[in-house]
């Protein structure tokens, strides 16, 4: 991993994190981000995106900005009405902030670090290679229990052999929480970066499968009780053609004899039970 600073114009995002080879939209109506954009589009069309920790900040200094950023390509601007500029722009490679200020012409500036990967060397062809496979055996666990995963992101996730590019790749289209995509940029080393997306993976796939659970144990219970309401139903149209619509005075009866009955408490307790369940059928229907 080299590196190299760099001095770029710079726009602070709220609520949404670029990865590298991401493609993105984000809508911007704070002067400095706008006066920003167009500085970089008279530059060459780079721009330096850092996520702000906190949305509601209106003017972020360097503590409340991520450290880590991505160097991005300005792909399009539309301007929208309210004076709200709508970006596209092209994620290139992760950079850290060194250090950001107000430039005269009202724009953030940022000397960032900027991190340009290689080869990791020390990792074995068989290690990486072992890391591409496991990457894409999880993510095509996850796409089957997730269910709304195209077919054409499953394939090109199989299809892709450059680590690096895999993990990036599954990053961008992992439906998750802006900084849990933060924490994927904020992994530098490709090792690193690895662990980080097989345990949010891993994670989801977890998740999924306790919803899963939660989900069918509603549909049984929601079942069963359609299935009582359909007998109660049926019980108490067979008991009006049979003339026994008396069920409620029946039971006040039955419950007149329980307390005359000479028993233990816990048949007491049994007897008093079906009586409930025998008026049931009543008051489900008044």
């Amino acid at each position: 991993m080299r590196d190299e600073i760099r001095m770029l114009p710079a726009v602070a995002l709220r609520g949404i994190t670029i990865l590298p080879g991401m493609i993105a939209h984000f809508d911007i109506s704070r002067e400095v981000s706008i006066k920003a954009v167009e500085r970089a589009m008279k530059d060459g069309d780079s721009i330096f995106l850092v996520t702000q920790k906190d949305t509601n900040k209106e003017n972020p200094e360097i503590e409340d900005l991520q450290s880590i950023g991505v160097i991005a390509e300005i792909k399009q601007v539309v301007r929208l009405q309210n004076d709200i500029i709508r970006v596209m722009v092209e994620g290139e490679q992760r950079a850290e902030v060194y250090e950001i200020a107000q430039d005269q012409q009202d724009y953030l500036k940022a000397r960032v670090i900027a991190y340009i990967e290689e080869d990791e060397k020390h990792l074995p062809a068989q290690a990486e290679e072992a890391m591409v496979m496991s990457v894409q055996e999880t993510f095509a666990k996850y796409s089957a229990v997730q269910g709304r995963i195209g077919k054409e992101v499953v394939r090109q996730v199989q299809e892709t052999t450059d680590l690096s590019k895999l993990l990036d790749y599954v990053g961008n289209n992992l439906p998750v929480s802006y900084d849990k995509k933060q924490k994927i940029l904020d992994a530098i080393a490709i090792t690193e970066r690895y662990e980080v997306l097989l345990a949010m993976l891993l994670q989801q796939i977890e998740v999924l499968a306790i919803k899963s659970d939660f989900q069918k144990k509603v549909q049984e219970r929601v079942e069963k009780h359609q299935k009582e309401y359909v007998l109660r139903e049926q019980m108490a149209l067979i008991r009006e053609e049979l003339g026994e619509t008396n069920t409620d005075s029946d039971a006040q009866e039955y419950e007149k004899k329980l307390e005359e009955l000479q028993a233990s408490d816990e048949v007491k307790k049994r007897i008093k039970k079906e009586i409930q369940r025998f008026r049931g059928i009543s008051g489900f229907l008044s």
